[in-house]
């Protein structure tokens, strides 16, 4: 079976890379999904993803923002868990401005993070993709709620495939749908700002914009920061149905 958002009961924006228009046919169901957190999953939802396909888990958060997930995975699943923290470098050498960036002007900070990501982040970007490549079976990577880190990789993943911009942005909008949802969601709208849980348009738009003026695309940007042809290509080979 398969499915546009995966049904779980502990998790929100678990949702498929697959099926979305390219040259040559779609992008492969069961190979990649994106997702929110996954420390509420239950029994029943690590059975769901098992028998989809999944076998990998790649976790996009830093430290301090995981709990009890590793262990529920490794004591009640088969799922191979990997943590990566994507914004982790960029966190420690601008902690004071995405601070101030944060309180001030929230949808300025989400688009700087997104376009820092590609930029002062690419030596972990190049453990993401090159985790990706070396990983059998289904990968779901995924960060809090399944937005920010997790939608910089989909749009990389789903440009490499020959995805259109517009389903790019597609894929990425729809996230606030499902995880406003989320009653942690709401909590933490109420703390921040509710604009920092917007996964507007526009918002991709500009990271696909620099992506193009600056690389290309996106296997020309895996290429720059030294992701192999080879692994390029494993990847790009699973994208394809």
């Amino acid at each position: 079976m398969k499915y546009v958002r995966i049904p779980l009961e502990g998790a929100y924006n678990v949702r498929e890379l697959g099926g979305y228009p390219i040259n040559n046919g779609i992008t492969s169901f069961n190979s990649f999904l994106r997702g929110d957190s996954l420390e509420k999953v239950t029994d029943k939802d690590l059975r769901v993803l098992e028998e989809y396909g999944i076998k990998n888990v790649i976790d996009l958060r830093g430290d301090i923002e995981i709990g009890d997930e590793v262990k529920i995975i490794k004591d009640n699943s088969n799922l191979n868990y990997k943590q990566i923290s994507l914004f982790g470098d960029i966190e420690k050498a601008e902690s004071e401005d995405i601070t101030k960036m944060l309180v001030d002007n929230p949808e300025e900070f989400l688009v700087e993070i997104y376009i820092s990501a590609l930029t002062e982040a690419k030596n972990t970007m190049k453990k993401v993709f090159d985790h990706i490549a070396t990983s059998e079976g289904g990968i779901l990577f995924h960060c809090t709620d399944g937005k920010d880190r997790t939608g910089i990789i989909s749009s990389l993943l789903l440009n490499l495939a020959g995805v259109k911009k517009s389903d790019i942005i597609s894929n990425y909008q729809i996230t606030h749908t499902y995880i406003k949802e989320n009653p942690e969601v709401k909590e933490q709208a109420k703390q921040y700002s509710e604009e920092l849980t917007y996964s507007k348009p526009e918002y991709m738009e500009k990271l696909l914009k620099y992506l193009e003026k600056n690389y290309n695309n996106a296997e020309s940007y895996l290429e720059n920061i030294a992701v192999t042809e080879e692994n390029i290509e494993k990847i790009k080979q699973r994208l394809i149905e």
